[in-house]
C-alpha cells in the first residue's frame, strides 16, 4: 500500500460570496424573504409578528451595530427566543438546521406546531431585504439577551466564510422572551412604496392565508406608517358564492360534498329569465327538484335537499384511495403512496351584472369584483402559510370553453383553500427555492386527487345546469301536448297530420262559402215571395224587413268571418310543403347521426390500433438500439449490416410520424351485413387478445352453452365486443397494480340469443349503476365515457341490446353484461 502522506493544514473551504448565489436562487423576491423570517416567529411559538417596514429614517434601536444605515425591516415576535447554541446553530451554520432533525424526529414544539422551515437555507434571502442584519433575543429559559449582527458587505471580496466578521454581545434580561430581527440599509426600498402598497397587501395576502379561522397566528405590519390590513375573507364574504365544496382526504377515501344555490342555475338571458322564474322560483324550486331527483344520474352524485335553507341542494361524491386510478404505488405495495390527509374548501362565485348587483357584503359592485379576482384561485397553505404553486395550478382554465356551455368552475371567479400541515403532510416537500413542491409520488397523487375533484364537479353541474334545460325543454312539451318519449319522426307526424287537417279545412271552409252565397240568394228569393203574397199591413210589411235585415247581417258576418279563417289557414297549408322538406333534413340528420356513431365507434377502434403499433414500434425501436450497441462493439465493420439498422429506424421514425395523423383522418369502412357463427368469432377474439396479452396474466375465456349465428355488420360486432374486453383489461390490470387479484380471468358465454361478458375484476362503481350507458360517463382518469354508449347505440341500430345484469359479485357489486343480439338472429337459430 502507498503511504498517504497528510498535511493538518489542508482542509476545505468556500468563498464567502456563495451566499449571494444560494440567496438569489432560494429567495425570488422581498415578499417570500419576509415570509421567511416570519415563519420562524411561528416556529418559535410566538402569538404574533410585528412587521414594520420604514424606507427613509434611521435604525429604531439605539443598541444596532449599524446606527447610521437609513431604511429598515424590523420583525417582532413574542416568541420562545433564541439561546447561545441556538443562533450558532440555526444562523450562523448554512443548511443546517435543528427543526430538520424534529421533523425527522416527529417532534413538535410546546404548542403543537411542527416547524415550518427545515432547509437551513431560508436566512440567506434575507439579504434580499438589506445590507445588514441584527438579531435581538431574549431565550424564554432565562440567561442574558443574545445581540448578534452581521453586514452582507462583508461577503464581498476575496474573503472564505469562516473569515466574515460576526458581531455578538450580552445585552441586559428582558423581562419577556421573543426575538427581534432588524434589516438595515434597505434594498429596493421602491418596492415599499405606496404606488406599490396595494401589491405588497395582495402578495402579503397570498403567502398567509387569509382564512382567519384557520391560523393561531397573527401578522401585524406598517409601511412608512401605513397600516398593511391583509386581505381576510370572511364568512360573510363566502356565503355569496352560490357553489360550495368541501373536499376531506383521510388517507383511506376521499369525500366531496358540494351544495348549489338556486341561483346557481338562473339564466342570464331574458328569455329564460322569465321561464325560470315561473318554473322554478315560483315554487322555490320544489317541482325541479322533484325533477332532478327522478334522473338516473341523480343518485350517481348523491342528489338531495340541501339541509341548508341557503341552498338547494346537496350532492357528495366517495372514492376509496386505493381504488382510485392511476395513482402511484411503490413497488410490490397495493396502498398508492399518500400524500397525508389535508381538508380543502372551494367557493364559486358569479361576476355577472344581475348577480353581483344584488351581493350585499360591499357597497359598490367594482369592489366586490376586484376583491374577488384579486383574491381568486384555490391556494395551498401549510399551517397557515403559503406554499407557491401555479395560480390555476388544478388546470380549471384548460378545461374552459370558449362557448356559453362550459358548467365547470372557472378560475376568475373560483376562490378556496387546501389546508395542510407539516406534521401530516410531511410527504408533500416543498422545492429550496419555495416555489412549489418537489415531484415525488406523493405529489403526483395530491394532484391525483385534485383532478378527481375537477372532474367531479364539473360532472355534477354540468347535470345540474342541464337538467334544468331539458326541465324546461319538458315544459314546452308539456304546453305542445307532446308525449316525453315522442322522437323527432313522431313529432314530424303529428305535425303532417295536422297540416293535413288545415288543408282539409281549407276545402271545407271554399264549400261552407258557397253553400253561404246561395243560401243568401234563396233567402232574398223567399223574402221577395213574402212580399208579394203578404197581407198589405204596416205591421206585417215592418216585420218582413226586419227579418230580412238580421238574415242580411248574419250572413255577412259568416263571410267576414269566413275570410278571416282562410287568411290564417291559407298560409298553414302552404307550411305542408315546407314541413317535407324540414322531413326530409330530419331524415338525413338521423342518417348523419347513425353514421357519426358509427365514425365514432371506428375511432376508438383506430386508437386501440395506434396504441398497440405505438407498443410494438417501440419494442422494435428498443431490440434495433441493442443490436446497433452490439454491431459497434464488433471487431470488423459490417455496412451492410449497419445500413439495415439505419433503415429500420428510419422506417420506425416513419411510423411514429403516421401514428400522430392516423385517426382523424379515417373514414368508416362499411361492409354488408354477414353470417357469423357467434361462438367462432368469440374465439377469433380470444386468439387475438391473448396474443396481446402474452406478458400479462390475464386471459379469455369462451362458454359455449348454445351457440348461434346472426347477420350484422362484422366490424359493428367487433367493436362492441372489443369495447367490453378492453374495458375489462383496463380495470384488471389496475385491480393486478393494487393487488385485489392475482390473475385476470374475462369471461364470454355464449347461449343465443345472447352474449354475456363478465371478469373476475373489483366490479363496477355504484356510482355509475344507473348511468353506466349514458355518453361521457366514466370512472376512468382520462376515459371519454363514450365506449358503452356508441356500442349501445350501434346494437340498437340491428334491433338488439345491452344491459347491465343485476347479479352482483362477492364484493357487492354489477359485473355482467348481457348482449341481446335477438333482432339480426338468423331464423333457425332462435
Amino acid at each position: 500500500m502507498v503511504p498517504v502522506s497528510r498535511n493538518p493544514k489542508a482542509h476545505f473551504d468556500i468563498d464567502a460570496s456563495i451566499v449571494f448565489q444560494l440567496g438569489e436562487d432560494l429567495i425570488t423576491d422581498v415578499i417570500q424573504a419576509l415570509v421567511e423570517l416570519v415563519k420562524n416567529s411561528y416556529d418559535a411559538d410566538g402569538d404574533y409578528a410585528k412587521v414594520t417596514v420604514n424606507t427613509s429614517d434611521q435604525v429604531p434601536l439605539k443598541e444596532s451595530y449599524f446606527p447610521n444605515a437609513r431604511g429598515y425591516v424590523l420583525i417582532e415576535d413574542n416568541g420562545d427566543g433564541m439561546d447561545e447554541s441556538t443562533i450558532s446553530q440555526g444562523w450562523l451554520t448554512i443548511s443546517n438546521s435543528p427543526k430538520r432533525l424534529m421533523k425527522r424526529r416527529n417532534e413538535t414544539t410546546k404548542r403543537g406546531r411542527t416547524p415550518l422551515g427545515d432547509k437551513g437555507l431560508g436566512r440567506l434571502g434575507v439579504q434580499r431585504l438589506g445590507g445588514n442584519i441584527e438579531i435581538f433575543t431574549q431565550p424564554k429559559a432565562g440567561g442574558a439577551q443574545y445581540h448578534v449582527g452581521w453586514s452582507w458587505n462583508d461577503f464581498r471580496g476575496d474573503v472564505t466564510l469562516s473569515k466574515v466578521p460576526v458581531r455578538w454581545e450580552s445585552l441586559k434580561r428582558r423581562q419577556k422572551a421573543g426575538t427581534q430581527i432588524l434589516i438595515s440599509d434597505l434594498r429596493e426600498p421602491e418596492q415599499w412604496s405606496p404606488s406599490n402598497h396595494e401589491r405588497v397587501i395582495t402578495s402579503l395576502s397570498q403567502v398567509v392565508s387569509p382564512y382567519a379561522q384557520f391560523r393561531d397566528f397573527d401578522i401585524l405590519g406598517t409601511v412608512d406608517g401605513r397600516e398593511l390590513e391583509l386581505a381576510e375573507i370572511s364568512e360573510r364574504v363566502r356565503r355569496q358564492a352560490r357553489l360550495r365544496y368541501r373536499i376531506k382526504f383521510d388517507e383511506e377515501s376521499l369525500q366531496i360534498t358540494g351544495r348549489a344555490r338556486l341561483d346557481f342555475l338562473r339564466p342570464s338571458n331574458k328569455k329564460d329569465i322569465a321561464a325560470f322564474e315561473q318554473l322554478v322560483e315560483e315554487d322555490g324550486g320544489k317541482r325541479f327538484l322533484d325533477f332532478l331527483l327522478s334522473r338516473k344520474p341523480s343518485s350517481r352524485f348523491g342528489l338531495k335537499a340541501a339541509r341548508s335553507g341557503e341552498f338547494f341542494v346537496e350532492f357528495h361524491g366517495s372514492y376509496a384511495f386505493g381504488e382510485i386510478d392511476k395513482l402511484i404505488r411503490p413497488a410490490s405495495e397495493s396502498i398508492p403512496t399518500s400524500p397525508g390527509p389535508f381538508s380543502a374548501e372551494v367557493d364559486a362565485f358569479n361576476l355577472g351584472t344581475e348577480a353581483v348587483a344584488r351581493q350585499s357584503t360591499f357597497d359598490r359592485s367594482a369592489e366586490y369584483k376586484r376583491y374577488i379576482k384579486d383574491l381568486s384561485g384555490v391556494r395551498i397553505y401549510r399551517d397557515g402559510f403559503g406554499v407557491r404553486a401555479d395560480r390555476d395550478w388544478l388546470g380549471l382554465g384548460k378545461q374552459q370553453t370558449g362557448g356559453g356551455s362550459f358548467y365547470g368552475l372557472r378560475p376568475e371567479n373560483t376562490l378556496g383553500f387546501v389546508s395542510l400541515s407539516a406534521k401530516e403532510n410531511a410527504a408533500l416537500v416543498e422545492t429550496t427555492d419555495r416555489e412549489g413542491f418537489k415531484d415525488t409520488p406523493a405529489y403526483r397523487n395530491f394532484l391525483s386527487l385534485f383532478e378527481l375533484f375537477v372532474k367531479f364537479s364539473h360532472d355534477a353541474q354540468e347535470f345540474l345546469r342541464r337538467s334544468w334545460l331539458d326541465f324546461r325543454n319538458e315544459h314546452e312539451r308539456e304546453l305542445a301536448g307532446v308525449e316525453p318519449q315522442a322522437t323527432i319522426s313522431d313529432i314530424a307526424e303529428t305535425m303532417d297530420a295536422g297540416l293535413t287537417r288545415v288543408a282539409r279545412a281549407m276545402t271545407s271552409i271554399a264549400g261552407v262559402q258557397d253553400k253561404l252565397d246561395q243560401l243568401q240568394r234563396d233567402s232574398v228569393a223567399t223574402f221577395d215571395a213574402l212580399d208579394a203574397e203578404a197581407i198589405d199591413t204596416p205591421e206585417v210589411t215592418k216585420a218582413i224587413n226586419k227579418a230580412r235585415k238580421y238574415l242580411d247581417r248574419q250572413l255577412g258576418d259568416a263571410h267576414a268571418m269566413l275570410k278571416d279563417i282562410a287568411g290564417v289557414l291559407e298560409p298553414a297549408g302552404q307550411l305542408q310543403d315546407l314541413h317535407r322538406v324540414l322531413q326530409g333534413k330530419v331524415e338525413s340528420l338521423e342518417n348523419k347521426l347513425e353514421q357519426g356513431i358509427e365514425a365514432m365507434s371506428l375511432g376508438l377502434t383506430a386508437e386501440v390500433l395506434s396504441h398497440e403499433i405505438a407498443n410494438i414500434v417501440d419494442q422494435l425501436a428498443d431490440r434495433t438500439q441493442r443490436i446497433n450497441t452490439f454491431v459497434g462493439r464488433l471487431p470488423e465493420r459490417h455496412a451492410e449490416l449497419i445500413g439495415y439498422i439505419e433503415y429500420v429506424r428510419t422506417t420506425v421514425s416513419g411510423l411514429r410520424r403516421q401514428l400522430g395523423h392516423l385517426a382523424p383522418s379515417l373514414k368508416y369502412a362499411r361492409a354488408q351485413r354477414k353470417e357469423i357463427d357467434v361462438a367462432g368469432f368469440c374465439r377469433e377474439l380470444k386468439e387475438y387478445h391473448e396474443e396481446r396479452w402474452a406478458s400479462t396474466p390475464i386471459h379469455l375465456i369462451v362458454v359455449e352453452s348454445q351457440s348461434f349465428s346472426v347477420k350484422i355488420n362484422q366490424g359493428k360486432l367487433t367493436q362492441v365486443l372489443d369495447n367490453l374486453i378492453l374495458n375489462s383489461e383496463y380495470w384488471l390490470k389496475e385491480d393486478l397494480i393494487a393487488g385485489r387479484v392475482d390473475g385476470g380471468k374475462i369471461t364470454v358465454r355464449v347461449s343465443g340469443p345472447y352474449i354475456r361478458i363478465s371478469d373476475n375484476g373489483y366490479g363496477i362503481s355504484p356510482a355509475v349503476e344507473d348511468s353506466l350507458f349514458e355518453p361521457f360517463i366514466t370512472t376512468k382518469k382520462k376515459g371519454r365515457g363514450l365506449g358503452l354508449y356508441v356500442a349501445q347505440q350501434l346494437l340498437d341500430s340491428d334491433g338488439c341490446s345491452i344491459s347491465l345484469q343485476s347479479r352482483r359479485n362477492a364484493g357487492g357489486r354489477l359485473y355482467q353484461f348481457e348482449l341481446d343480439m335477438s333482432g339480426c338472429v338468423i331464423d333457425g337459430n332462435r
